[in-house]
């Protein structure tokens, strides 16, 4: 707006040198050569003075309220354009379209959507204003539409973490029982970003502390965590350079030595903002990077077998926008998006949206999360606790407890906690520990853990741990495939249903020895049928790979059944089924001298026969190791 209204005003001291206004057009033209040569501060000082000798000067209000708007000072912008619009009220229509901008900027939907009816009933307006006026309309609407909605949310402030400085990026492991945020300190020239850490003892979060390993002189900020909170991807900004994203690991009781990501994430344009799903094994981030939609967009990044990021992809519409969308967050359900975006109509400046993916690729429409949570300030970031009821917000909304000092870039952010509306919520998720233990030592043992949720098999994969467990994160109500490996272990397999009260699951594995039945528990056939349901193939899968890891076994594939029926439909039966996943071992590239199969019908029971549970563990599908 400044360069229409400056063109404006151009035009008028031509017309007063024609009228003979010379020392006005001196005066005026000395404020906008301060104003435009970047001394604000002077040029509002120079603008006073004209005004304090001339205080219906229509063209110097309209300045005064230029400048209040480079210096961010929307409320004194206010009060020059009114003034303006009182001097001589139909001289200039663009006024009312910029004093709308800031009473949006200050909340005032109301006064905003008035300011525009009477732009909009001038004649011969430019089309991009009027365009621009019709989209502060449609926010003006909304505004006072969240308004009326008066949701009754109250916003408790982090007491033992804000501080006077700016606090965001917060982040929490699975459990809750750490928190660790990024603290912009304004005493330090130029501002200086460091890592503190919070631990809750008796549901409180005691005093945070600067982790000290990974601070240093430069910035750095924008973290996100895995969900044992042990392992933390970053944002690194060298002062005079660009963000690019490091990681960090928990080892010996401190934050290790930061490692930069490869080339593949980082690239010479900025990445800041990560967010990692549950298993770790895609990584969600913003960049400026050719390719986008926008000024800043969200991207993605997964994780290939040999566990190296692949090339990014842009998540597209309807997320991305023209304008900047930032700060994304996937909730532990791998399937809830939350961002800030300033490029979707809301409330005002960056507003908070929810969007849940419906396929590998496909989003929702976003979803604003309304007022209270957003306002015509900034909220800048969210984090929602595993079990979806609480949310954890950044915002300027209040200056409580932060800096009362002009801060254009570092403005005055703290952490605040809500009840999260039900429509708000994530999928319920649980957090629970997987161990891998010795079936006969009992001893926790290091592997690989694949669970793929049965409903829309979604999988996650987790590697070997220091720790010997799997921290999971899973929509509770749900059947999950569970398939465990271990080098000189059998392949395990099982399903579990997990709920609101599933605590730690415990997975048996048995060292690879001849004379033994692995049962194949998430191979699946239909009623009377030999045809394999789809789930069937991930576990066959694991089992193709864990027969190429050792390629010295040779097996037999077996098929069982209950007692129901003749005892010759049951061997044909059940020789069929071994034979499809015998056929399928073999499409699959595994050698056939490696292999035999055989059906037994109901001759060889491992439950009794006479319960429906008895009866479902007699119909299985195993390999035996002569």
């Amino acid at each position: 707006m400044i360069r229409t209204l400056l063109s404006y005003f151009f035009v008028s001291i031509i017309i007063c040198n024609i009228t003979a206004c010379k020392a006005q057009k001196a005066t005026l033209e000395k404020v906008v050569e301060t104003f435009q040569g970047g001394n604000t501060e002077l040029a509002l000082e120079q603008i006073n003075k004209v005004l304090k000798k001339e205080p219906t000067l229509f063209k110097a209000h309209i300045l005064q309220g230029e400048i209040y708007e480079k210096l961010k000072n929307s409320t004194a912008g206010i009060t020059s354009y009114e003034n303006a619009i009182a001097i001589s009220p139909q001289e200039y229509a663009p006024v009312y379209n910029t004093l709308a901008k800031l009473y949006l900027n200050t909340g005032n939907y109301e006064k905003a959507s008035q300011v525009l009816d009477t732009y909009l009933s001038f004649p011969n307006l430019k089309p991009e204003g009027k365009n621009l006026a019709n989209k502060r309309q449609q926010q003006a609407n909304f505004g006072k539409q969240e308004l009326d909605k008066n949701a009754a949310i109250t916003f408790e402030p982090l007491s033992t973490i804000n501080s006077l400085y700016r606090e965001d990026g917060v982040q929490l492991n699975a459990d809750e029982s750490i928190l660790i945020y990024s603290l912009t300190n304004m005493d330090k020239k130029p501002y200086q970003e460091d890592f503190y850490s919070s631990k809750k003892e008796n549901g409180i979060w005691q005093t945070p502390t600067p982790i000290a390993s990974l601070n240093d002189a430069e910035n750095k900020g924008a973290l996100t965590l895995s969900a044992d909170g042990r392992y933390m991807v970053f944002s690194y900004c060298p002062e005079g350079s660009r963000c690019d994203l490091y990681s960090s690991s928990y080892e010996d009781g401190t934050w290790q030595e930061k490692q930069k990501l490869s080339d593949t994430i980082n690239t010479p344009y900025t990445e800041t903002q990560p967010s990692l799903s549950a298993d770790g094994n895609t990584l969600y981030f913003v960049s400026n990077r050719p390719g986008g939609v926008g000024k800043a967009d969200i991207w993605y990044s997964t994780k290939n077998k040999e566990k190296n990021w692949q090339m990014p992809i842009n998540i597209g519409s309807p997320i991305n926008t023209p304008e900047n969308d930032i700060t994304p967050y996937i909730h532990k359900d791998n399937t809830t998006l939350y961002y800030a975006t300033n490029g979707l109509l809301g409330m005002g400046g960056m507003d908070l949206f929810k969007t849940q993916r419906k396929t590998a690729n496909t989003w929702d429409i976003p979803t604003n999360m309304g007022y209270p949570i957003n306002t015509y300030k900034d909220e800048m970031g969210i984090y929602v606790t595993t079990d979806g009821k609480k949310a954890y917000i950044t915002s300027d909304r209040q200056a409580t407890n932060s800096t009362t000092n002009n801060q254009s870039e570092y403005k005055n952010m703290d952490i605040y906690t809500i009840n999260l509306p039900t429509a708000l919520q994530p999928t319920t998720t649980k957090t629970f520990q997987v161990v891998l233990k010795d079936a006969i030592t009992k001893q926790p043992i290091n592997g690989n853990l694949q669970v793929v949720n049965s409903s829309n098999k979604d999988k996650q994969i987790f590697d070997n741990t220091a720790i010997k467990k799997f921290w999971l994160c899973l929509p509770t109500n749900n059947s999950y495939l569970l398939n465990a490996t271990s080098k000189g272990y059998f392949l395990y397999s099982d399903n579990k249903y997990i709920t609101d009260t599933t605590t730690t699951i415990t997975l048996l594995l048995h060292k690879i020895a001849k004379q033994q039945e692995i049962i194949l528990k998430n191979v699946f056939f239909s009623t009377d049928s030999y045809i394999l349901e789809e789930l069937s193939t991930i576990e066959l899968d694991k089992l193709v790979f864990f027969l190429q890891q050792n390629p010295t076994l040779t097996i037999q594939l077996q098929g069982h059944t209950d007692n129901v029926g003749t005892a010759t439909k049951n061997q044909e039966l059940s020789t069929q089924r071994a034979k499809i996943v015998y056929d399928y071992l073999i499409k699959k590239g595994i050698e056939a001298t490696k292999l035999t199969y055989k059906g037994y019908g109901s001759t060889k029971p491992i439950a009794n026969n006479t319960t429906p549970d008895g009866k479902a563990s007699n119909r299985r599908t195993s390999f035996y190791i002569p």
